[in-house]
């Protein structure tokens, strides 16, 4: 679970945005957005009745600090022009939500972002 927490937590929103995982960091808007994802998936994850620890999730930044100037797999499919991983990182966990009746705002807006760029190939 935990891999899971960062993956979704940095992968759509550098995918979205271009930034590798430092700029995501330094940056108060992106970071603070990057705090409400891994917010939202803790609630599905303990709604789905997925022990979630706090050490788990204190572990999501402090791992990203370590790499900084790494971009993504999201983010290099992106720039590549190949598929991202939109469903396995955004539409699973999204469509988890749905059905548990957890708001992922966040998350959603991430998902319908990534889903258009993924079709348009850009």
């Amino acid at each position: 679970m935990a891999k899971s927490l960062w993956n979704v937590t940095f992968n759509p929103l550098s995918a979205v945005t271009g930034a590798a995982v430092g700029e995501i960091l330094d940056s108060p808007e992106l970071n603070k957005t990057a705090e409400l994802v891994l917010k939202e998936i803790v609630e599905v994850a303990k709604k789905a009745n997925i022990k979630v620890t706090k050490k788990a999730i204190d572990q999501v930044f402090s791992d990203a600090a370590l790499v900084r100037h790494h971009k993504t797999s999201m983010l290099q499919d992106r720039e590549k022009g190949k598929p991202m991983e939109v469903e396995a990182l955004c539409g699973y966990f999204v469509k988890k939500a749905r059905r548990l009746e957890v708001d992922t705002p966040v998350l959603e807006t991430l998902y319908s972002l990534l889903t258009f760029i993924d079709v348009r190939k850009g």
